[in-house]
């Protein structure tokens, strides 16, 4: 009975509490940018397989291409977070915003196999280097009663960037290039980084 009673308390509180979450900018320009990488990542993951085989490179040759980024996210996660523990969010996660718009942007402008497997490496490891810092920061940021609805956010904002990555890019890739499709997503980050820099870095520090 006394659970009962605790309901709507319970879910006017959850209310507050996700009303507080997205009232702060902060928060939510650091899951915009959460939102920003998977975008480009879901680009990323989506097009340089169709961009590879347009070169004439093999199933095998593309699924090595692929596994590289893949392990490169999985190995060097734990460092990257454990290195923002020390030298701090902001500078990591705009450090792997500028890694993986060079990284992205560079992309479509090079065909050899050992190139384009070297900067799936790099691209994944940016990867990891924003994404380690961004939820640990999104937790700072957020009220200690807050953690769960601050984490929802940026996990919505996530999703929705890594579902309209593919989108988007296969539009502009099919209407222009996949120069303008990978050159927009690392746009993107680049635009991320700065605002990102202004709106939360700046005012942290």
């Amino acid at each position: 009975g006394s659970s009962q009673a605790k309901s709507p308390n319970s879910g006017a509180s959850s209310l507050g509490s996700l009303r507080n979450v997205i009232g702060e900018r902060r928060i939510m320009v650091t899951s915009s940018i959460e939102g920003l990488q998977y975008y480009a990542m879901g680009a990323f993951e989506t097009f340089l397989p169709i961009y590879s085989l347009s070169l004439g490179y093999n199933g095998l040759e593309i699924g090595v291409i692929m596994g590289i980024q893949v392990v490169s996210m999985l190995v060097s996660k734990p460092f990257l977070g454990a290195l923002s523990d020390r030298r701090g969010r902001e500078p990591s996660i705009v450090a792997g915003l500028l890694v993986g718009f060079a990284t992205i942007g560079l992309m479509p402008h090079v065909t050899d196999l050992m190139a384009i497997a070297v900067l799936s490496l790099v691209f994944g490891v940016s990867v990891s280097t924003v994404t380690a810092s961004t939820s640990a920061l999104v937790s700072e940021l957020a009220a200690s009663s807050e953690h769960g609805s601050a984490i929802g956010v940026l996990s919505s904002v996530m999703d929705i960037g890594h579902s309209v990555g593919p989108l988007a890019t296969g539009i502009i890739v099919g209407e222009v290039s996949f120069r303008a499709g990978f050159g927009v997503a690392g746009v993107l980050l680049l635009v991320g980084a700065a605002v990102f820099t202004v709106l939360v870095w700046r005012i942290r520090s």
